[in-house]
């Protein structure tokens, strides 16, 4: 089953690299050492697009100063979504033994505006795994909210569907 559906649909690893949208702002003095109390000082990131860094279109406070690793934006263009010109996919990685990871997708509209879809948060130490993500069906105007275990970095060996999100042109909602 797992195999039909991986040919209809597309996964976040699908995603290219961006190059119209980047995070900026990461405090790398604090993360380097060169300041020593972290109690009150978050980590901020900012994503912006390339072309105009200094238009921040979202803030992230970075919850774990010391174990933050490496943050990935990556993008799907021209999805085929009603009045959708691409997927964001931003990815921030924390190392404490294990992974953890941090994800936000975003669609970005004809007209630029970002529409987020709700927040992923899990934890891997190693392959098999579960990766929690979306994958998209533009046939149907779907998303699928699922946990997808991997038994290595590119082969799925079971889907458990969380939910199914649609898109109406405008916004993301849980039912047609």
């Amino acid at each position: 089953m797992v195999g039909v559906l991986s040919s209809l649909l597309v996964y976040s690893q699908n995603f290219q690299a961006s190059n119209t949208y980047h995070i900026t702002g990461i405090n790398y003095e604090y993360r380097m050492g060169y300041y020593e109390d972290s109690s009150d000082t978050l980590l901020h990131a900012y994503l912006v697009l390339s072309n105009d860094t200094t238009n921040q279109l979202i803030e992230y406070s970075l919850p774990d100063i010391d174990t933050y690793d490496s943050v990935y934006v990556r993008e799907w263009i021209m999805p085929g979504y009603k009045n959708v010109d691409r997927i964001l996919w931003v990815q921030f990685e924390y190392m404490s033994g294990c992974f953890d990871y941090e994800v936000y997708y975003y669609i970005i509209t004809k007209r630029g505006k970002l529409v987020p879809f709700p927040a992923i948060y899990y934890s891997m130490c190693d392959y098999p795994g579960d990766i929690e993500e979306f994958m998209f069906d533009p046939k149907k105007g779907t998303f699928q909210h699922v946990i997808n275990t991997y038994l290595d970095k590119d082969t799925i060996e079971k889907t458990t569907e969380l939910e199914t999100l649609f898109w109406n042109g405008k916004t993301i909602q849980t039912s047609e």
